[in-house]
């Protein structure tokens, strides 16, 4: 139930609950909320959490419907209704996913961590206004982009490895790619075991997340596309020096502050995760264990590899490096400018 209504994000529930929080429920929004500014579906912030609230709640039930007509107890499909759909991740089971051994099951665990890690807004736009709303998306279009090339290349290292036949290959593939960069954490098989190529793909998959305005954790698809936008436009600028050529996103400009809150971010970020990784190296963990242990709970993916693979847990770690990580869990999840907005005091003086 934490988990489900994590995934929606407390901030926002915060906001429909206590509709009087004002300028700094409209900063804690944005925050939670991140992208070029808030969906605003409402003129009021309050109005435009409840839509989305309503649907989080339609998908909820849709997907818990489903995953009982597909052979799950009430109570399995509620319990992974609540981590699917939030993109978080926990099971009642120790082997996760891998305990269903059920290709229907996967399968609709699969649409809706994938519908889990686009914008909310979207969906809300894509059911009673444009039905073209998500596929005109310039950022849900790259995430999509991500998950192919991504299934593709991991797919590829499998069958080359001969670990899997290609069927197999694809299957296991796609499900822990999806699983990965929207940061739910689900696993059907032990992909610690996978070889060093394949594994390297996930690592880099665990720092990307979902969209802005998803449930999911991570980094967020729209500042990655942004920041390869960036990057062209400074190497364009620096070819043909006099030329003004502005960042766009969906066909609007992008603002200079937008950019500078995105860089700011980002630098941000790693300085957390190398923080957090050089501190548990000092504590003894291996280097695999520190990176991904570092940036699985940094990003809310769950597990990483090494002493915290897929079928293992973080019980083997240091309890200073335990302390570490839920910090990073904690400060991941608020999206890192919320937590800095939570420590200012001329936050609280609105």
């Amino acid at each position: 139930m934490t988990q489900w209504v994590g995934g929606m994000g407390i901030i926002v529930l915060f906001i429909v609950i206590l509709p009087k929080l004002g300028v700094a429920g409209r900063q804690m929004f944005r925050a939670e909320v991140p992208g070029l500014k808030e969906e605003q579906l409402r003129p009021r912030i309050r109005e435009t959490a409840t839509l989305l609230w309503f649907v989080y709640i339609g998908l909820s039930i849709l997907e818990f419907i489903l995953l009982y007509f597909a052979g799950l107890n009430a109570y399995d499909a509620i319990t992974h209704t609540f981590t699917s759909i939030s993109c978080a991740g926990f099971s009642t089971y120790s082997d996760s996913i891998a305990a269903f051994n059920s290709p229907m099951v996967e399968g609709i665990f699969l649409i809706f961590m994938i519908l889990g890690g686009a914008n909310i807004a979207l969906h809300y736009k894509t059911i009673f206004s444009d039905r073209t709303s998500l596929i005109k998306d310039e950022e849900f279009r790259f995430y999509l982009l991500i998950i192919l090339l991504a299934t593709v290349v991991l797919a590829y290292t499998l069958t080359r490895g001969e670990v899997y036949a290609f069927t197999d290959s694809f299957r296991y593939s796609i499900f822990h790619v999806v699983s990965i960069l929207t940061t739910t954490g689900y696993a059907t098989v032990d992909f610690n075991m996978w070889p060093d190529s394949s594994r390297f793909i996930l690592f880099l998959l665990m720092f990307i997340g979902g969209c802005a305005g998803s449930t999911s954790g991570g980094i967020k698809v729209v500042r990655v596309l942004l920041m390869m936008k960036y990057a062209d436009n400074v190497l364009f600028r620096t070819v043909h020096t006099k030329a003004i050529k502005p960042i766009r996103f969906n066909n609007r400009r992008v603002p200079e502050n937008i950019m500078h809150a995105i860089v700011s971010f980002l630098i941000i970020y790693f300085m957390i995760f190398i923080t957090s990784a050089t501190l548990l190296s000092l504590m003894g963990v291996d280097f695999v264990t520190t990176l991904t242990s570092s940036i699985a709970t940094l990003g809310n993916v769950g597990p990483g590899l090494g002493l915290v693979g897929p079928m293992a847990n973080f019980g083997n770690l240091p309890d200073p490096g335990m302390l570490i990580l839920t910090a990073n869990m904690w400060i991941g999840r608020l999206e890192v400018f919320t937590v800095i907005v939570l420590l200012t005091p001329a936050f609280w003086r609105h």
